[in-house]
């Protein structure tokens, strides 16, 4: 499964407007905010939203940005994860 990258967003689909999974966020200094995790209907189930925040993480870590999960599915993707926790920003 490939993603597509913006700005602000990694996602599944033809283009960001009509993605099918998404996960947004924002970069700030040297910190990456994930905000908002989204998964369609059709996708749940399918472990697309753990694939989105295992990208987000390896982007994090080739940018060396630290990272603050404000999406409660990501804050707890992250959490389940030890080799997540040296970019989780204290």
């Amino acid at each position: 499964m490939e993603f597509k990258q913006t700005e602000t967003a990694f996602y599944l689909g033809e283009n960001i407007e009509s993605a099918t999974a998404k996960i947004e966020y924002e970069i700030r200094k040297n910190e990456l905010i994930i905000m908002h995790t989204e998964v369609a209907e059709i996708h749940k189930g399918q472990g697309i939203g753990k694939l989105l925040v295992k990208e987000v993480i390896d982007f994090t870590r080739k940018q060396n940005l630290s990272v603050l999960p404000i999406c409660q599915f990501a804050k707890k993707e992250i959490e389940k994860h030890e080799e997540y926790q040296d970019l989780i920003k204290r």
